[in-house]
């Protein structure tokens, strides 16, 4: 299995074509995931604001299991991994309007862009990946990337639609993903899936780090974004 590629800047980001062209959502979940899921804490470890094991947002367990080529997508370890994006799960209805912007149910493009996630129990999050459906079910291992803890960052800075998506060259076919009446599923699909069981185990075996207490208790999060002044809109 190829070594997945690390993004650590946005000219990065656009290169590999995530979340583009339109109707595609995975900038606008991934704008979030950084904005509004996580924060850095004051030893500079990426934090989520919730263990996604609630399954807020349509977070869900996402097993690993082998690809029709007979590799994962992601590497084995004893972190378990989260999976978020797809809009037909019950709790993604609580993602905010900008990811819902351009979806209908007539296009598979405006939800085929995921986030995975590896977390420990304490809720800092090891890993950050994105990647895209490939068919009815598999994932395209080469349009899988890592999202490095710097370009987190740099997504924090960013305003939404003149910063991001315009950096990145994603063009909207709409004046403006906000103030829409946002087009819904008809249905939710429950996580009722039986997990099978991935080729490498993946038991959520607490981690000691530094001896930090696996348990986590509350963490002293800071707000290392500036204010953003630039409300503009883009035509």
């Amino acid at each position: 299995m190829s070594k997945i590629r690390t993004l650590n800047e946005i000219g990065q980001l656009e290169s590999s074509g995530y979340g583009v062209p339109w109707p595609r959502h995975g900038l606008h979940l991934l704008y979030w995931f950084c904005n509004d899921y996580v924060s850095f804490d004051n030893n500079g470890d990426l934090v989520a604001l919730e263990h996604p094991k609630t399954e807020h947002f349509g977070f869900h367990w996402f097993g690993n299991r082998l690809e029709d080529d007979g590799y994962q997508l992601l590497p084995g370890i004893d972190i378990p991994y989260y999976e978020v994006g797809n809009l037909f799960f019950q709790g993604a209805d609580d993602l905010p309007d900008d990811v819902w912007s351009n979806f209908t149910e007539e296009d598979h493009h405006s939800n085929m862009d995921r986030i995975i996630i590896s977390i420990y129990p304490d809720r800092e999050v090891h890993k950050v990946y994105v990647t895209q459906h490939h068919g009815e079910v598999g994932f395209d291992r080469q349009n899988t990337f890592c999202i490095s803890k710097g370009l987190v960052r740099i997504i924090r800075n960013l305003d939404l639609e003149d910063g991001l998506l315009w950096q990145v060259g994603y063009r909207s076919k709409t004046k403006s993903s906000r103030n829409l009446q946002m087009n819904r599923p008809s249905y939710l699909l429950p996580y009722t899936e039986t997990p099978r069981e991935p080729a490498v185990a993946q038991t959520c075996v607490p981690q000691s780090r530094g001896g930090r207490s696996p348990g986590g208790g509350e963490r002293e999060l800071r707000n290392d974004r500036p204010e953003r002044i630039c409300n503009c809109v883009i035509l």
